[in-house]
């Protein structure tokens, strides 16, 4: 039988056009009086845009219809052209069911099926629907047949999602999502709640003119707030984490302010990672993420299994939520001892040029002297970060590329990386040489794990002959 879906996809529709057009004519029309024989043409002409962008939303909610029935959904679609998408459940590698605030006051919910036929960027259907209706066919989603009878549990302590947030926060993230914001309200509710939101952040850069020059002080003050704002969306999207397994499906549920939950189905999930930054380390906790087609790639989502867990602890946590995914300790290949100065160079460099380079461009562009001490600090700050995280990636960096599960460690931006993969999950395995590497005998390993976007890991300077052996073994137990 078909259904219709949730009127709130027309506010879905018309989101685009609420501070361009609706906003505008709505304060038109409430403060003239109502006699439309006065009003002017270019507000009749705005009045009937605004009716016709309307009319059209109603109509395409109207033309969606869904259909559930024998382990299979269909939607259809469209005013002009009709379409319609099928999935079997089977193929549905995550189901995502997201009840932000607005949604909770209506009585709905976002649901979202991906299949790793899908597109990078949005999922293969997306529909509005009652909270509970989401809920029933998110859970319809299927598990591995032949997957190990497990079922477990796990709940995240505040503290542990509050060093997540923290750790995976930047300021540049919160800065996009705030700007929007700031200006959505101004237009909204007038151009002086703008300037407040301005001038409060002005005066909270008072607080660091005592230290640091006015210009630094409201460039620090930004970046501040910027991370704020984007450690208070993740810790506010991830408290009240919770995680269950039962019948071959994971289903992890958030969220405090709005509710998420996401169904897996054990079978899809390619590959375990875990993850750790140079907060994390010091403190011994890791964050262990899947790589699971549609799961993370929304906005403001991670693709994150266990948001913090003790070092110690993290291997037997893996092993009891997902024992098909991970195995024991092998023979892996690790850089060698002359290859520790190939590690830090980058950021060795890096601190020797910044004190030169802060002095020459302070002459250069001397209108802007008070920015370039802090600058050269903030840059300073990174090298150093970088060159110990390097340290860190040269003694624990290997790779065991062995039947039936791979494993290997390696960084990637700001994190190490320790990934656990059945060998038939593996994609690609490449070894590449630059001319220094082929003179010491060493190369990159590049390892590809089957996903949405094809996840790249690099190994970095292992030694080529034990690199060249692995691979050859790893493709002749394939072949064999």
């Amino acid at each position: 039988m078909r259904k219709r879906t949730h009127p709130a996809m027309i506010a879905t529709e018309l989101k685009r056009y609420v501070f361009l057009l609706l906003v505008p004519v709505a304060q038109q029309l409430f403060s003239l009086p109502f006699e439309p024989w006065t009003w002017s043409l270019l507000l009749w002409q705005e009045v009937i845009a605004a009716s016709a962008v309307i009319g059209l939303a109603v109509w395409r909610w109207g033309r969606l219809w869904y259909t559930v029935k024998d382990g299979e959904i269909m939607v259809e679609s469209g005013v002009f052209l009709h379409k319609r998408v099928l999935l079997h459940f089977r193929d549905v590698s995550s189901a995502d069911v997201e009840r932000p605030l607005w949604l909770l006051a209506v009585g709905g919910a976002r649901l979202r099926l991906d299949t790793a036929a899908g597109s990078r960027r949005k999922a293969d259907v997306e529909l509005y629907l009652p909270y509970r209706r989401a809920l029933s066919i998110a859970a319809r989603v299927k598990g591995h047949g032949r997957a190990p009878d497990v079922s477990s549990g796990y709940r995240a302590n505040p503290f542990f999602v509050a060093v997540m947030a923290a750790s995976v926060s930047n300021a540049a993230g919160g800065i996009l999502f705030a700007v929007p914001v700031v200006k959505g309200i101004g237009q909204l509710l007038g151009q002086e709640i703008e300037a407040q939101i301005l001038g409060t952040i002005g005066t909270l850069a008072t607080f660091f003119v005592a230290v640091l020059p006015p210009a630094t002080a409201l460039l620090a003050t930004i970046l501040a707030i910027g991370w704020i704002i984007a450690f208070l969306r993740v810790f506010l999207r991830y408290l009240r984490f919770s995680l269950r397994r039962s019948e071959g499906r994971l289903t992890v549920c958030s969220g405090v302010v709005g509710r998420y939950q996401s169904v897996l189905g054990t079978r899809h999930i390619c590959a375990v990672d875990i993850r750790k930054g140079l907060l994390l380390h010091v403190m011994g906790l890791s964050t262990v993420n899947v790589i699971c087609v549609g799961y993370g790639k929304q906005e403001g989502q991670k693709a994150v299994l266990l948001p913090c867990v003790g070092r110690k602890r993290v291997h037997a946590a893996c092993r009891e939520i997902l024992p098909e995914l991970t195995g024991e300790k092998a023979p892996a290949v690790r850089p060698p001892k002359g290859a520790l100065r190939r590690y830090i160079l980058f950021p060795c460099v890096g601190l020797l040029l910044i004190p030169p380079g802060a002095f020459l461009v302070q002459i250069l562009l001397s209108p802007f002297s008070a920015l370039i001490p802090f600058l050269a600090t903030v840059l300073a700050a990174f090298c150093l970060w970088m060159l110990v995280l390097s340290l860190l990636s040269y003694y624990e960096s290997e790779a065991s590329i062995q039947q039936p599960v791979c494993r290997f460690i390696c960084r990637k931006r700001l994190s190490l990386h320790e990934v656990q993969a059945p060998a038939w999950k593996i994609q690609r395995l490449a070894f590449t040489q630059s001319p220094f590497q082929k003179k010491a005998g060493l190369c990159h390993l590049r390892v590809t794990v089957v996903g949405e976007r094809g996840s790249s890991f690099v190994v970095r300077h292992l030694p080529v002959d034990a690199v060249r052996q692995a691979i050859a073994c790893f493709y002749g137990g394939q072949d064999g």
